[in-house]
């Protein structure tokens, strides 16, 4: 990578932030209820070859299920702390 493909790279993440930033700041003004979630973990984003399984868990879970229960709920658990659990 030559130096201006380095800069180039780093403007668009800079960029990218400024963007998400400026949203928060609109959304906080018009006073819009907003839910961020971070999924630790920039590799969620690669392209991969193989199989990717993933646990999730509580809130997400649940969510999920209410997306398509006939596909998810017989697959959903709980874990000794009442969480739920869901592997994909």
């Amino acid at each position: 990578m030559c130096i201006r493909q380095v800069t180039e790279a780093i403007y668009k993440q800079r960029r990218h932030k400024l963007i998400y930033h400026l949203h928060c700041a609109i959304d906080a003004k018009e006073n819009r209820y907003v839910v961020v979630s971070d999924i630790p973990g920039a590799f969620l984003n690669a392209e991969m070859e193989d199989n990717v399984h993933m646990l999730l868990e509580g809130t997400v879970t649940e969510m999920i299920v209410k997306l398509d229960p006939t596909i998810y709920k017989i697959h959903m658990w709980y874990n000794k702390h009442g969480k739920a659990m869901l592997y994909v």
